[in-house]
Parts: C-alpha cells; structure tokens; sequence
C-alpha cells in the first residue's frame, strides 16, 4: 500500500512511504526541479513542460512506486522519461514499477551490467531477482557511450560521461535551464574523505569525472547518497583524491606493497562493500583496469 503525505508548500517537500516503512522526500532545489532522498538513495525529477523526468528509479518496486506516487502528489503531468546515473541495485531495482511509456535512458555499460547481474548465478535471494525483473521489463530504451545533449520533454539535459569513476557506467545528469547537476555515486557525501570505488571503476576516472562536475555551471551538485554538500567541501575531497593518488603512485613506484603503503596512508575506508581507495589505485597502478593479460589473450586465433 502507498501512502502519500499532502505537500508542505512552505518547504517545498512532499513525503510517500513504500510498503516497507521508507519514507521518500522531495524537495524543490529550484524551479520545477526536486531532489527525493530519505530511502536508500539520492534520486530526482524535473517537471518539464510536456512530462516528468525522472533520475534513478530507487531500489525495489515498492520503493519505485512510493517515488511515482511522490511525483504523482507534485504534479498531474506523466512520466516521460528516466534517466540513469549508474546500474547499482538501489538506482534501477524500481525500474519495473514505472509505466512502459517511460523512456529509459543509461549508459552502454550500464546496460551491460543489468544484463550480467541479470544472468549471474550468484545474486542471492536479493540481488537476483531484483536484476532478473529489471532484464525482463524495463531494459533502457537508449544507450549512450560518450556525452550527449538532448531535449527531453522540452526540457535540455546533457547527459556526461567521462570515464569509468564509480564504476564503468557512471553517468552525470546535467540540466543547464535548472543550474543543477545528479552526480549520482560519484558524489557521496555520507561515505568519508575519499571516494567510493567498484569494480569497474578508476580512482583516476573518478578524479576526472569530479573536475568535471565541479567545472559545471551548477549550482546544485546532488549526491547518490548523503546531503547536498558546498562546493568547496566536493574541491577538498578532490584535492585530497589527486594528492593521496600521486603518493600511492609514488610508493608503487618504489615497488613498496600495499601493506607498506596502507601503514604509511591510513586507508580511512568507511564503508567496508567497497575496497579502500588505497586498494583500488593500487590494483590499477599494479594489475591495470582492467586487469591486463598477454596480448594474444585477446586473439581469435593464437599462435
């Protein structure tokens, strides 16, 4: 059952609980355009003039539908479009409860890997068939593999991808009319100093994509999960990533270990699903992203 609040005019919020008790908020970050925080993930939506876009669709059906009615309780217009920062399961898992008019928007890989988690054998009672759901029914419609810019609803949007960062598919959801930026979890403000890495993705990609969020004309930068943070707290976590990237750098150089360079560079991890940041530039500077074999590897015929 969903259970929708009235609106707050006064802030700009408006609630929604899924069946589970997660109570969804959206707040007005400008004109006609909302953040929806309070469940597992940061997501968005745009009224524009001829539909709703969405950005990210939460993480299960239920939560899906508690964020139809969130918008639902905003506005009367439908649902034209969704927009994917990334295929992490609490960003597409509530993709199959959105109409089958929407259209659904990801990067290349993104795709892909809704295609992988949807045919591997070891998602759990979770994971499985979230991703098999989301295979079945609610595939993106297009898929893009470098940056576009489009008009969606008549509203613009460009869609940024600089390189794998998060992880391979990282997408920056930008909005030039609104001056606003979805970062999707290539921004976490919830997570500690330094950046939040999957693999697939680059601590290298990652400092790359965040210059250019922060090079962006926007002046709301939301986050895949914490509060929208001061732009000046994104350019510290960035000057930290670049300085902490040359010193692991420096020491794989020196051929030191990642023993040696965890106990000279305290990993500061805060969230144990994700190796450290020391981790991860490590195993690119050592084993390469992605892990690099021999060349004839990758030939059809070997010699």
């Amino acid at each position: 059952m969903l259970i929708a609040a009235a609106i707050a005019c006064g802030t700009c919020t408006a609630m929604a609980q899924d069946m589970s008790g997660t109570p969804l908020r959206s707040q007005a970050i400008g004109e006609n355009i909302y953040r929806v925080d309070g469940g597992i993930a940061n997501t968005g939506f745009v009224i524009a003039e001829n539909g709703v876009i969405v950005i990210d669709a939460q993480r299960t059906p239920a939560e899906g539908a508690a964020q139809i009615a969130l918008i639902a309780a905003t506005t009367p217009r439908p649902i034209a479009a969704i927009l994917l920062t990334h295929a992490d399961p609490d960003h597409v898992g509530g993709l199959p409860a959105y109409p089958d008019t929407a259209r659904i928007i990801a990067h290349e890989n993104s795709r892909a890997q809704i295609l992988a988690a949807a045919n591997a054998d070891d998602g759990g009672p979770f994971f499985g068939p979230l991703y098999k759901a989301v295979a079945s029914s609610r595939m993106p419609h297009q898929v893009i593999g470098a940056t576009e810019r489009m008009v969606l609803a008549g509203t613009r949007v460009e869609m940024i991808y600089v390189a794998p960062a998060h992880g391979s598919g990282d997408l920056i959801v930008y909005f030039p009319d609104h001056r606003v930026a979805f970062a999707g979890d290539i921004v976490l403000t919830d997570q500690g100093r330094f950046p939040s890495i999957r693999r697939g993705g680059s601590s290298l990609g990652w400092i790359e994509a965040m210059q250019t969020i922060l090079a962006l004309d926007a002046d709301v930068i939301v986050p895949g999960h914490g509060p929208i943070a001061p732009r000046a707290r994104l350019e510290i976590q960035l000057r930290d990533a670049i300085e902490r990237r040359r010193a692991i750098k420096q020491m794989v150089e020196e051929e030191k270990t990642l023993d040696q360079i965890d106990a000279a560079l305290p990993p500061e991890n805060i969230n144990p699903r994700f190796p450290s940041f020391n981790r991860t530039t490590y195993d690119e500077l050592v084993k390469g992203y992605p892990e690099q074999v021999p060349p004839w590897h990758g030939l059809t015929e070997r010699p």
